[in-house]
C-alpha cells in the first residue's frame, strides 16, 4: 500500500520559530531545510503545541523517508508562492526531488509557527484546478463538501455499466497520479473504448483534508464519500438501469469488502486491485524492513525502531482513547487506528454476496501474493470470487523484471493491456 497514510495525507496541524512578523517564507525555508537535511530535532521546534502533540520528532524521520522513497531526495526548491487565509498563511514550495517533483506546502499561523505541513502534486501559482476545463468533469457533494471528478461515457452503444475508482492512501487525485504514471486514468480510458462507463474523483484528503473531523475514521476517509457517490448516480435519471461497479485499489481495495457489504442493494459487483487482508500496521513493518534490505542506511533502521514502538503501543493493551496519536503510526489519532483494528476484512468479505473480481501483482512488495492467498482462503467455500494474478506486474500494475524496488514507479508506463482485458471480461461475464 502507497505509505502515504498520515504522513501525505495530512500532517495538518503546527510550526515554530522566531518572532512576531518574521517572514513566513523564511520560516518555512527553515524548516524545509533541517527537515530534509536530518534534523529532526531542529524542525520539530518549528511545531507549535498541537504539532508537537500529533507529531514526535521519530515520526518526522519517517515521514522523510516515505517521501524520499517515493520521489528520491530533495534537491532544491524551485519557487515559493504565498496565501493569506483568515489568520494563517499558506506557503507552498515548488520542490525538484531526484526523481519527480512535489509541491511542500506549510500552513503557518499569525504567531509565526506551522499549522499544517503536508506534500502534494504541483499547482501552479493561479491555483488553478486540475481538470477545471476538462468537458467531462463531474462535481458530486459529499457530507460538508463537493468532491470534483471525471465522467466518462462511451461514445455510442455501450454498455449501461459504470466503474467507480476508489484510490489508496493518502492525497490521491482522480487519475491515481504516481509520478509520470496515471493508473485510474489509463483505467478509465481502456474501458471507456469498450464502451463501459466510469468515475474517478479527487480524494478528500486531496481537496478538502481540513474538512475531516479531529477523531476521523477509515469511514471518514473512504466509505462514507463512496456512498454519497453511488446514491447520487442511483437518484440521477439518466443512469437509471446501470449496474454500478466499485472498484478499489490498495486501501480502497481493502475496503471492497465493507463498502459491498454498507451498499449491496446500490451496486452489482466490486473489483479489488491489491488489497490488504492482513491488518495495515504489519503491512507498514513489512514494507519498511522489505526497503531498509535495499538501501540499507541508518537512517531506515532508526525509522523501523521508531515504527516498531508505535506499533507495539497500538497492538498493547493500554491502546485506548487516551493514548497520544504521536505514540502511534504517523501520528494518527486513536479513532483512525482503532478503526483499523476493528475493521476484519477477512470476515467481512465473507458476508460479501455480490460478484468479485479479485487482482493481484506477482512483483507487488507493498501488498504481496500472501494477502492474495488470504483473501483466496477467505472465499474458500464461497462461489463469488474471482482471482486473477499477473507474475510481472507492481502494485500499479505497470511490468517489470527483477527484485522490485520504488524507483521503478517512475518509469513512465501503463496499465498492462492484459489486465484490462480480464477486467473487461468479468464485466462481460457477471454484468
Amino acid at each position: 500500500m502507497k505509505n502515504k497514510l498520515l504522513a501525505s495525507l495530512l500532517i495538518c496541524m503546527g510550526i515554530s520559530t522566531a518572532g512576531f512578523g518574521q517572514d513566513k517564507k523564511t520560516i518555512g525555508s527553515g524548516f524545509i531545510k533541517a527537515f530534509f537535511s536530518g534534523d529532526d530535532a531542529v524542525a520539530f521546534n518549528y511545531f507549535d503545541d498541537n504539532m508537537k502533540s500529533a507529531v514526535s520528532i521519530a515520526t518526522l524521520g519517517q515521514i522523510r523517508q516515505q517521501l524520499v522513497g517515493k520521489v528520491g531526495k530533495y534537491v532544491d526548491t524551485i519557487s515559493v508562492t504565498e496565501k493569506i487565509k483568515d489568520a494563517l498563511t499558506v506557503v507552498s514550495y515548488y520542490s525538484k526531488f531526484e526523481n519527480d517533483n512535489l509541491d511542500i506546502v506549510l500552513v503557518i499561523g499569525a504567531d509565526n509557527k506551522l499549522a499544517g505541513f503536508h506534500y502534494a502534486p504541483h499547482t501552479s501559482i493561479q491555483e488553478k484546478k486540475p481538470y477545471a476545463d476538462d468537458a467531462d468533469s463531474l462535481n458530486i457533494p459529499s457530507g460538508n463538501i463537493i468532491l470534483p471528478g471525471t465522467l466518462l461515457l462511451p461514445a455510442s452503444g455501450g454498455k449501461k455499466v459504470l466503474v467507480i475508482f476508489v484510490h489508496g492512501s493518502g492525497p490521491e487525485d482522480r487519475d491515481e497520479t504516481y509520478g509520470p504514471n496515471k493508473i485510474f486514468k489509463d483505467m478509465a480510458e481502456t474501458l471507456q473504448q469498450q464502451g463501459i462507463a466510469s468515475y474517478r474523483f479527487d480524494k478528500r484528503t486531496l481537496v478538502a483534508p481540513g474538512s475531516l473531523p479531529p477523531a476521523f475514521t477509515l469511514d471518514d476517509e473512504v466509505t462514507d464519500d463512496v456512498a454519497n457517490i453511488v446514491h447520487w448516480f442511483k437518484s440521477d435519471n439518466r443512469f437509471s438501469g446501470y449496474k454500478i461497479i466499485i472498484a478499489g485499489h490498495s486501501l480502497g481495495a481493502m475496503m471492497i469488502p465493507r463498502i459491498a457489504n454498507r451498499l449491496k442493494d446500490s451496486i452489482s459487483g466490486a473489483i479489488m486491485l491489491s488489497g490488504n487482508a492482513r491488518p495495515l500496521q504489519d503491512l507498514l513493518l513489512e514494507q519498511y524492513n522489505y526497503l531498509y534490505t535495499l538501501d540499507p542506511q541508518p537512517e531506515k533502521l532508526a525509522a523501523i525502531e521508531a515504527l516498531k514502538v508505535q506499533i507495539d503501543t497500538l497492538n498493547g493493551k493500554g491502546f485506548s482513547k487516551q493514548t497520544p496519536s504521536n505514540m502511534l503510526p504517523f501520528s494518527a489519532p486513536y479513532s483512525y487506528w482503532n478503526s483499523i483494528k476493528t475493521y476484519k476484512q477477512q470476515d467481512e468479505i465473507k458476508k460479501t454476496t455480490l460478484p468479485l473480481l479479485i487482482m493481484q501483482g506477482g512483483r507487488d512488495y507493498q501488498v504481496t501474493m500472501e494477502d492474495f492467498g488470504l483473501w483466496k482462503t477467505a472465499l474458500k467455500n464461497k462461489k463469488n470470487g474471482t482471482f486473477k494474478d499477473f507474475p510481472k506486474l507492481n502494485h500499479f500494475y505497470l511490468e517489470g523484471e527483477g527484485k522490485p524496488n520504488p524507483t521503478e514507479y517512475n518509469n513512465p508506463g501503463h496499465v498492462a493491456a492484459y489486465v484490462m482485458d480480464e477486467i473487461i471480461a468479468w464485466i462481460n461475464k457477471y454484468m
